[in-house]
């Protein structure tokens, strides 16, 4: 679909998009935080 599904919120702070096409494009379906 040519559509990025994961985006940098934050530091460290990805939010994803689950629906084709982009969805309704709030990349808040899953959040997730990566620590080192």
């Amino acid at each position: 679909d040519s559509v990025d599904h994961i985006r940098l919120l934050a530091d460290n702070t990805f939010g994803f998009e689950d629906k084709f096409g982009g969805g309704d494009q709030d990349y808040n379906d899953l959040i997730f935080q990566v620590n080192f």
